[in-house]
């Protein structure tokens, strides 16, 4: 994950001015900007749909790019280390709006507390953030329920009929009878 530094640093409190470590000098403290989520629970995969606006640059030589994670709190609020459940990158259009889609995957633990968030920058080679996004809870609800599958109504199936019998062979005696 190129930015997983980046969104440690989002919600442990250090504060969006240390993401702006590698940035140029000057450079203002990126906005945090809201997020939307839909849905924000579901089960192991779920589409995840995320999208935002106010991804641009003032420079109108970059391409801006979104990257958006759904993460476990470790990965957020611990040393580093936590979970990327699904992650994905994506161009900005020209008016700041993006939207992407994550998945639910099938080893996310519903007892886990998880988070989507995304980060713009100014072009793939920036090291500056241009634009925090806020912090959304998805709840994993588990794994997805099945309805049982009736098996369909099997139709009796006919025996073929026996194999027909040769034709009898003509008596020729005369029959004798007793009693």
């Amino acid at each position: 994950m190129r930015h997983k530094g980046v969104f440690a640093l989002i919600a442990a409190g250090i504060g969006a001015a240390a993401v702006l470590v590698a940035a140029p000098a000057g450079a203002q403290e990126p906005e945090e900007l809201p997020l939307t989520v839909e849905p924000t629970s579901g089960g192991v995969g779920t589409v995840i749909t995320v999208s935002g606006e106010g991804c641009t640059s003032p420079n109108p030589d970059d391409a801006p790019e979104v990257d958006f994670v759904l993460g476990d709190e470790e990965l957020f609020f611990g040393p580093g280390d936590g979970i990327v459940a699904d992650e994905d990158v994506v161009q900005a259009e020209d008016d700041g709006t993006w939207s992407g889609q994550l998945t639910v995957p099938g080893d996310a633990d519903p007892d886990a507390t998880w988070f989507v968030t995304a980060a713009c920058f100014a072009s793939p080679e920036a090291e500056g953030v241009l634009a925090l996004y806020e912090l959304v809870e998805f709840d994993v609800t588990g794994p997805p329920t099945t309805t049982p599958t009736t098996p369909p109504p099997t139709t009796p199936t006919t025996a073929p009929p026996p194999p027909e019998a040769p034709p009898a062979v003509p008596v020729v005696e005369e029959p004798i009878f007793t009693g």
